[in-house]
């Protein structure tokens, strides 16, 4: 949330580690026109309290490109 906020909608893109955003957090990302996550590639098989899968249908339902990357 620092960083969107330090970002006052000027960025496209956002690196997030260690772990995908969660619902509440990808709605603001959506709200801040956020249009490109890039995320660590294990990150889906790390067990969270959200579903990886919905936040990944979510980014792509609202146009947000997904990168995952091998660190």
């Amino acid at each position: 949330m620092n960083a969107l906020a330090a970002a006052n909608g000027q960025g496209d893109c956002i690196y997030i580690y260690p772990v995908l955003p969660c619902t509440q957090c990808l709605s603001h990302l959506i709200q801040s026109k956020v249009k490109r996550i890039v995320t660590w590639d294990k990150l889906v098989k790390v067990p969270s309290k959200w579903d990886p899968q919905l936040v990944l249908s979510l980014a792509e339902e609202a146009g947000i490109e997904v990168d995952f990357v091998t660190l």
